[in-house]
């Protein structure tokens, strides 16, 4: 049995989760007070869906597909070439981590990498 999560609302930002994997899509319905400004939660359901039942709306689809040519775009491009094939591990240093972490040092200033090994 899963547990359908709830809005969480923290100041005045709501949090929501709509599970992974793309596989719920979240309906979340506000009500609006303009005076004070502020939103309340008024309804927050999952739906789960299904491809072969599914229908994108046109209008949304454009706007997405308008988007990915451009992402498209950006992603193809190769921004650095690596000697060594990137691998992830979870709780242990990794080469792809090591880069990451690298890069986060380069871009604060820190000119040197630091090695985990």
């Amino acid at each position: 049995m899963s547990v359908r999560p709830e809005p969480i609302k923290v100041g005045n930002t709501l949090i929501l989760s709509t599970d992974s994997g793309g596989i719920d899509v979240g309906k979340l319905v506000l009500d609006y007070q303009e005076k004070p400004h502020q939103f309340t939660v008024k309804n927050f359901e999952l739906k789960t869906i299904f491809a072969d039942e599914w229908k994108p709306d046109p209008q949304t689809k454009q706007v997405i597909d308008g988007w990915n040519k451009k992402l498209d775009k950006v992603v193809q491009q190769t921004v650095a070439q690596s000697p060594v094939e990137l691998t992830r591990a979870y709780g242990e240093s990794s080469s792809l981590g090591n880069l990451a972490a690298d890069a986060l040092l380069f871009t604060a200033g820190k000119r040197h990498p630091v090695s985990a090994y």
